[in-house]
């Protein structure tokens, strides 16, 4: 069984808006801010085309695509995962409080939803594809929700996250989020018809966050500013310019008083 007209339309389309992902990646130097990020968008398209060419040359059936295409998916959903973790340090780093409450809300949240997935993908350990979409789907799960408190924290904290990076998210967010509601659908009907459908359905979503990354990157082309500090520290540093302001004057009376 090898690719349908379909597939290989929807893949081609893919192929193209990661490459143009790539070098717009490239372009805006991504890699200074994002370099996981940039990591993950680069690794997408040598998976895909190493795909292609092994369904092409073995077909679906075989059992060296059945575990290139589990594996990588792996290695994929870990980069993603990462690339995550690496938009929220960087959307933080600048404010020490948001930062704070962030080192403490997003892995609780991670750690529960990761122990549920775990539980959940024991039972259907025997059949590799469904473990791999209960499994995928609750980690994906996991993704959406931590992009979801990372927006929604920085809007409560008044945090100003760049224009690149909200459509990075948003992108990130799409895919999690579809990929959350396929898997579901597809965990129970889980067969080799059915998987051209969710292959398919799977290829489209990602085109359309590839999309989203091309009009981000190729529309926002601010360099990232130097952020303001802290209040609390703009504080510590008025304290210590009126305190040294203090012993100068102190200092000079010491001084005129000896004389």
């Amino acid at each position: 069984m090898y690719l349908t007209t379909a597939q290989s339309v929807v893949w081609l389309i893919g192929f193209i808006l990661e490459v143009l992902v790539c070098g717009l990646a490239l372009r805006r130097r991504l890699f200074r801010d994002f370099p996981v990020f940039t990591l993950y968008v680069f690794v997408v398209p040598a998976r895909d085309l190493l795909i292609f060419a092994l369904y092409h040359s073995s077909g679906y059936g075989s059992r060296t695509a059945l575990y290139f295409y589990w594996l990588t998916q792996a290695l994929e959903l870990f980069l993603r995962g990462a690339a995550i973790g690496e938009m929220a340090w960087v959307v933080s780093r600048p404010y020490a409080g948001f930062r704070t409450v962030l080192k403490w809300v997003l892995p609780i949240i991670a750690v529960a939803l990761l122990l549920r997935a775990g539980i959940g993908a024991v039972p259907r350990a025997a059949y590799l594809p469904a473990f791999v979409l209960g499994l995928e789907r609750e980690l994906e799960l996991t993704a959406a929700l931590v992009l979801c408190v990372l927006l929604a924290l920085s809007r409560r904290y008044d945090v100003e996250v760049q224009a690149r990076v909200r459509y990075l998210a948003a992108g990130l967010l799409f895919y999690s989020l579809f990929q959350v509601a396929n898997n579901a659908i597809s965990q129970n009907r889980f067969h080799s018809g059915w998987f051209q459908v969710w292959a398919v359905l799977r290829t489209a979503s990602f085109c359309v966050t590839a999309l989203i990354w091309v009009i981000g990157l190729a529309i926002t082309k601010e360099v990232p500013r130097r952020p303001t500090p802290p209040e609390d520290v703009e504080q510590h540093r008025k304290v210590m310019t009126e305190g040294t302001k203090a012993m100068d004057k102190i200092m000079e009376r010491l001084r005129r008083f000896r004389r």
